[in-house]
């Protein structure tokens, strides 16, 4: 029995025979070529092989209905025609006279190096998208058969270094009952894919797939982070048990899906989801979404030279404000930085990007291409119940540019007798201390108000909540953090506006409480955590957690507070976050001690 520690992506446990991708390394040697004009031609035929393989993938998900994962291999299509990635192959076959599988080899590990050097976790994450560009030129360039992870003849948990995501977007999850990667994190593919499948997934286990061999049993825990291989029979009994007590509750979360997240006495919350794929749309209405409170547009923006158009983004907004119409949908303004552009000449790396020229700042920077966007999302406003919001506002000076900008985007499409919607709910994200602080002043020239934990937190208490040695210092029941959100929720309503949160906190039913009893009026959280944030909701007495609220903005320290939200938790959601590893892991018996490359992770 060994014990791997891994980063938990997708919640749940399971527990099967391990299934092995076989891992082949596609090395080749520098091989002079006579004719390197040859070389290209073989490179631009393996490059239409591959485009149509991918294509090819995607119409047969299409036809399988299986929507939730075309985002990926859209990705990769868009990424095939790369015309950096193109130029840069066909110059090194010409200046060095080698094959194209050498060139592509050189030009991969190049793009590579280049994505592991930045600071982003979303975009170091990306990285598997270039191995498996990479991988699928040579294998037909060297005439090998493309790597099948998903042919499985029994249910099986995957184990693999690291799962391609082109094969991650053909799993079967009627085969799947978990995948385990060595490497990878949060916002790695295998982890996006497992979440929008609900299949449980710990990534980051570093040498789970050496020790493991095909057939060995493997328990897999989607809520700690831990995989158990070959368990003793007693820890096997245990997770079973777990396992189906999972499911049942699981079942029952399930059945709220068309229920009102309302309290006990009838104080209703509007629950909407967080989404920045297309594939992504379906999962709101799936879950018992109120629309989407969270619609992130960077996904438009990477992986590319050039900047998309107003047609393309227009096209993007509207299928989800169509798909979801009358509900509402909140679309906030690109939220990146100039690092992330990583092939865009006029962008200049910074130092510290994450206190640098991103999100609104950088629209600013560049009013064309904030107009470009700024005319797509008041275009696809006549096609749905379309609301703007512009991130990292952090003065009212910013706030007034924007909007100005927009007016005049408003005054061009009426000249241009273009349709949109007048009267479209303006709002910004409150993720910054300046903003929350003067959220009053804020509150005058806004409709709404959505409070993003994520940084808000980490700017309070100037903690980067990425790096674990600083983990414990990482916390969002801090009294500084409580009480800067409720001068954020007073300070709309006294305004008349409505507040809503899209950060993680919204998602964590222990905060739930809090939010509520601040008379918060709306949360966000990603598709799959819907279910469990309306139980909570529908668990509790809004009269009871205005009180609490106002016991805990008095306290002094954040162990003090947290105790006090779980003392007053509702049993029946206790037990739904004891099975999603919130509190204590299950018994383990007697662990045995690790050996040292054993207990290795990849955080």
């Amino acid at each position: 029995m060994m014990f791997f520690h891994g980063v938990a992506v997708s919640k749940g446990v399971a527990i099967g025979p391990v299934f092995k991708p076989r891992l082949e390394v596609l090395g080749v040697g520098r091989d002079e070529v006579d004719d390197p004009e040859r070389e290209i031609a073989r490179f631009r035929e393996a490059l239409a092989t591959a485009r149509a393989q991918i294509e090819s993938i995607i119409e047969r998900l299409r036809d399988q209905g299986a929507e939730t994962r075309l985002g990926i291999l859209e990705s990769q299509q868009m990424m095939f025609s790369d015309e950096s990635l193109v130029k840069s192959v066909e110059s090194g076959i010409r200046e060095k006279h080698c094959t194209a599988e050498y060139a592509v080899s050189q030009v991969v590990d190049h793009f590579i190096e280049t994505f592991n050097n930045i600071d982003d976790e979303y975009l170091r994450d990306r990285v598997a998208d270039v191995h498996d560009l990479g991988d699928r030129l040579m294998r037909i360039l060297l005439g090998k058969r493309e790597s099948a992870v998903t042919r499985l003849e029994r249910q099986s948990v995957i184990v693999a270094h690291d799962l391609p995501p082109s094969a991650a977007a053909q799993i079967d999850p009627s085969k799947v009952l978990g995948l385990a990667t060595d490497v990878g994190g949060a916002t790695s593919h295998t982890a996006i894919i497992s979440r929008a499948l609900e299949i449980p997934a710990v990534v980051g286990l570093g040498n789970l797939y050496r020790r493991a061999e095909n057939g060995d049993m493997l328990i897999l825990d989607g809520r700690k982070g831990i995989a158990v291989l070959n368990p003793s029979k007693e820890l096997l009994e245990r997770y079973r048990r777990v396992q189906s007590e999972e499911l049942a509750q699981l079942q029952s979360l399930r059945e709220l899906r068309d229920e009102p997240a309302e309290t006990r006495d009838g104080f209703r919350i509007e629950l909407a989801a967080n989404i920045e794929l297309l594939s992504e749309v379906d999962a709101v209405s799936t879950h018992g979404a109120d629309g989407v409170g969270l619609y992130r547009t960077e996904f438009l923006f990477l992986n590319r030279d050039d900047l998309p158009g107003e047609e393309e983004q227009f096209e993007a907004y509207t299928v989800v404000a169509r798909q979801l119409a009358p509900q509402p949908v909140v679309i906030r303004t690109v939220d990146i930085g100039g690092d992330k552009f990583l092939s865009h000449p006029d962008v200049p790396v910074e130092i510290n990007p994450y206190l640098g020229c991103r999100a609104v700042r950088f629209s600013l920077s560049r009013p064309d291409t904030f107009r470009t966007q700024l005319r797509a999302v008041l275009r696809a406003s006549a096609t749905g119940n379309v609301h703007l919001m512009f991130p990292m506002i952090s003065s009212l000076e910013e706030l007034r540019q924007a909007k100005t900008i927009l007016a005049e985007c408003m005054e061009d499409l009426d000249e241009q007798r273009l349709p949109y919607d007048p009267d479209i709910e303006v709002g910004i994200m409150i993720e910054v201390p300046s903003a929350a602080i003067l959220a009053d002043q804020f509150a005058r020239e806004v409709d709404f108000f959505s409070i993003g934990t994520n940084d808000l937190i980490q700017y309070t208490l100037a903690v980067d909540r990425s790096n674990p040695s600083l983990a414990y210092l990482y916390q969002p029941f801090h009294p500084a953090v409580l009480r800067l959100l409720k001068n954020i929720v007073d300070a709309g309503h006294n305004a008349g506006i409505w507040v809503g949160m899209c950060g993680e906190m919204a998602a964590n039913p222990i905060a739930v409480p809090f939010l509520v009893g601040l008379g918060i009026d709306e949360l966000s959280v990603s598709p799959v955590n819907v279910p469990l944030v309306k139980a909570t909701i529908r668990a509790i007495d809004f009269r009871r957690a205005a009180m609490v609220a106002e016991e805990l903005i008095n306290l002094r320290h954040p162990d003090e507070i947290l105790a006090r939200l779980r003392r007053d938790l509702p049993s029946e959601i206790h037990r739904y976050i004891d099975l999603n590893g919130d509190e204590e892991t299950p018994d383990m018996g007697d662990e045995p001690e690790p050996s040292p490359d054993v207990a290795e992770t990849g955080r």
